[in-house]
This record gives structure tokens, sequence and C-alpha cells, in this order.
């Protein structure tokens, strides 16, 4: 283990030993970071660069007072959106692709999505129906039925021979569903396979690791578990209760890396030998606590997936926990808008600084829900919402200003509805999409304006403006069921 490791587990353990429970508990946010300098893609043109041109291209939409200029989602367009326009495009660059893909997994009644430019080319394999995965905990794949776990090393064997068997045989299932998907988005996010990410934010599972580990060795050490996951206890020491609890800790943590590694990795290794034409993630990995800042902690444990991010095809972020914001009265209080781009900003330079380092050819999709997460304090308190406009806008236009190469949109639609989840059916969902999100996918995912030079790109013209979204004071998008309304102007 090297050194920073082993300062982190000393420090968590002090923690833990001295009975606090915020061992396991994500750093506090504190105060908000700066006002954002600039976005990564301020392509407005959809010409593939930032240049002055597209400074021109939001002129015309100023002019105009067209809502999409208000990029900071306060409301107004003011001084404040011009400085990030002209930041923006000072600091110029390329401008890759950006493309919505459908990542709804019920293929059997897909709703009616009108000229919504979302591509059909995921398939979303969730943990309870892919494979075997132990989301307890990998002492599952060791413990006997009977409770016996003197057998670990068959029990294992066993376990993961019947889940590479169970992928193959659910991989040729979705292929056949689902033919010629483009993008495997996995969702094995139960049990993360790094220690330092368990023993921060799961202590349940922390919990358990160390009591298997412990029953294991307690009266003498296993030594082929202990050649097999690479430890070597000081000397003298031949039980558990000869380890100091650095000792301990650091036996819990080679350990659960090292059968984590294994299940991540040869799991990914079939899915590859059965389609080897599929691009491959795992749905929210690295699972990181996000917020307006991201602390050198969760860096450094985000660091310690490297080994996982350097195998994948793509990086598949969850969207869900950005900041509630609304103009309307709500249940809750609404966050100042000044947090959605902050949230965004931070949650996407991590995401680039980890391509940077483990794998520059990944790509970045987040995942976005048409609902709020029953995980938020929106899902809790709104379970049938919508996103509201500004929110919505927020998915679209910050991840394609800061740089993602797309978003895919999950959905559940369960053949019997589900009154502890009261989102959309198939035909909301569909209206949903055509109806609202369209219109702002046409605009965020090739350019607010249309080029009119090819020459030096000098001069553009607004073609489309006429049928971009309303002028700032024509009115505001009411939410009904998946259907939207345009509802009288604002005082």
């Amino acid at each position: 283990m090297n050194h920073r490791n082993s300062n982190r587990n000393i420090k968590a353990l002090i923690a833990c030993l001295a009975g606090s429970a915020a061992c396991l508990m994500p750093t506090s946010i504190a105060q908000a970071q700066d006002v954002v300098d600039h976005f990564q893609n301020f392509d407005l043109n959809g010409d593939g660069v930032t240049n002055q041109a597209d400074m021109q291209a939001y002129q015309t939409l100023v002019d105009q007072q067209d809502i999409r200029a208000d990029l900071d989602l306060n409301g107004s367009i003011n001084a404040a959106d011009m400085r990030l326009a002209e930041r923006s495009v000072a600091h110029g660059g390329d401008a890759g692709p950006f493309q919505f893909h459908w990542s709804v997994r019920e293929i059997w009644h897909q709703p009616d999505l009108g000229d919504a430019p979302i591509l059909r080319d995921t398939q979303l394999f969730p943990q309870f129906d892919f494979g075997k995965y132990p989301d307890e905990g990998y002492q599952q794949m060791m413990i006997s039925p009977n409770g016996n776990i003197t057998r670990w090393r068959r029990n294992y064997d066993d376990w993961m021979a019947a889940h590479l068997e169970k992928i193959e045989a659910d991989l040729i299932e979705a292929q056949q569903t689902n033919p010629g998907f483009r993008y495997g988005a996995i969702d094995y996010e139960a049990a993360m396979p790094v220690w330092s990410c368990i023993q921060r934010y799961n202590s349940s599972q922390y919990s358990t690791w160390r009591a298997f580990v412990a029953s294991l060795h307690r009266d003498e050490f296993d030594q082929q578990f202990l050649n097999r996951v690479g430890f070597t206890p000081p000397a003298g020491a031949t039980q558990w209760r000869d380890l100091d609890a650095w000792g301990r800790v650091n036996l819990c943590e080679a350990s659960w890396n090292h059968f984590g590694q294994d299940f991540y990795n040869r799991t990914l290794a079939k899915c590859r030998e059965i389609a080897p034409d599929v691009k491959w993630g795992m749905f929210n990995m690295p699972k990181f606590a996000t917020g307006i800042r991201i602390w050198n902690e969760r860096r450094e444990i985000n660091n310690d997936f490297g080994w996982l991010l350097e195998q994948l095809d793509f990086y598949a972020p969850s969207f869900y926990r950005a900041p509630f914001v609304t103009t309307e009265s709500a249940p809750i209080q609404s966050q100042d808008p000044l947090k959605l781009i902050q949230w965004y900003r931070s949650n996407v330079e991590e995401l680039e600084r980890l391509r940077d380092r483990f794998n520059p050819d990944a790509e970045i999709f987040g995942f976005v829900f048409a609902h709020y997460h029953p995980s938020t304090a929106a899902g809790r308190t709104m379970p049938d919402a919508t996103l509201t406009d500004e929110n919505l806008r927020a998915a679209l236009m910050y991840s394609r200003l800061f740089g993602t190469d797309g978003l895919m949109i999950w959905h559940p639609l369960p053949r019997v509805p589900n009154p502890d989840k009261p989102w959309m059916n198939a035909e909301q969902l569909g209206l949903e999409m055509s109806q609202r999100w369209s219109p702002l996918m046409h605009d965020w995912q090739s350019g607010l304006v249309d080029s009119g030079s090819d020459d030096d790109n000098s001069s553009h013209t607004a073609d489309n403006l006429d049928d971009g979204p309303s002028k700032m004071n024509d009115g505001k998008t009411m939410r009904t069921a998946g259907v939207s309304t345009i509802s009288g102007g604002r005082d």
C-alpha cells in the first residue's frame, strides 16, 4: 500500500475508533466557488470551433432578448451573461459533436419521440438483471448457503463461473431484443470495487467485509487468501488478533480491492468477448459524491478507480443531483441559479481531469432523468414532478457548453404502474420528449444559429431564431404529465 492510502486509512480509522459517524459520511460542502469564468465549448453557430463569430451569434440573441442568451439562468439577460460569453469566446478552441442517447431499457413499449434528435443506440444493464452481482458485498461470493467460509475459494470460483455464464446469456438476449446497440451501460454501483470508497461512504459493507475477513483468519491466517490478495503479515503475526489496527484495515483494503478488480475486470472482458463492437461504460462510475465543489479527498478516491477508468470506452456520470432551481412556487426551496452553473462546471471538470489522466479517448455522457431522482429532496417531495424549465435547460445547455460528448436519457417503463414511483408512462414520456425536450435538444446539439458563410467565419445569420424558444417576456412553461403548455406573460 502506498503512503497516501496508508495515511488516509489512518485518518478514517481514528475517526471510527472515536465513535464518529462522520468517518463514513461525505464531506460537507462549503461556500460556492467563484463565479464561472468561461465555457469550454461556446460554439453557438455549430461550425466546430469557438471564435468571434460565436460572439456575433450571441449578440443577435441578446438583441432579440431571446431566452437562450440567459447563460446563468437567473431570469434576465445582463452584463454577467455578456461577460461570460466574451470570456468563452476569448478562450476559444475546438468544439466536438454532441449527441443524445436513449437509455430507456424496457423496449416492449417504447414511446414516439417525435423529431427529438435522440439516438436509440444504447442498452442499459441493471445490476439485478445482468449476471450475478454481489450487491451486499464480495463476501456473498465466498460464503456457503449454510454460512461456511472455509470453502471460500471454491465458492468464489463457482460464483464467478455462474456469473460469466449468465453474462453471456444476458448479452445474447439483449442483442436479439435490441439489435445493433452501440453503447452498453452496466449499472454495477451497489458494491464499489475500491476500498477507499467503501470506507468513506458505505458503513454496511465496511462492517460486513471486515467481519468476514476477521472470521476467516480468527484462528490462523488462511495463507491461500493472503497470497491471492497480496498481503504479507508482519513478522510474528499468525492470526487476525496479532494485527494492529492499521494492519487490519490494510488487509481489508487489499482483499476487497483484489476481488473487486477481479470481478469487474472479468465482467468487462466477457462483455467484449461476446459483443466486441459495443462501447462499454459503467453507470455512475466512479461513484463520487457531487456538489459545487469537489474536495481533494474525493479526487483521491476517484483516482483509486483509475484501473477501471482506463478500460471504459465512455464515462457515464449521474447528473441526477443537480441543484433544484425554479422561478415558480414549489414545496421545497429553490436554490440560487448560480449553483446550477457551478455544479455542472465542477463535476464536468472533474470528469475531464479523470479522462485526461487515465483514458484520453473515453467519451463522457451524463445520465439525466425526466423526473427528479427519489434520492433527492425534490424527488422525495414531488415524486411525479418533471424537471423545471431551469433544470431542464441546465442539463442540456451546460452539459454541452462545458464540453461533454452528450447525454443519456434514462427512464423506467415498467409493465405494471408503480404507485411508489408515479412517473410518466410511455405515451406521456413521448410527449415530454417531443414537446419540451426536443426544441432545446435541437438548439444545443449543433448550435443556436446557422453559419451563413463558409469562407472566413466572419459573417453569420440567425436563420433559425424564429423557431427557437420564446423571448424573455413571452411566457413560461407549465408542466402537466408530460405535456407542456404556455401560460400568460410575466408581470
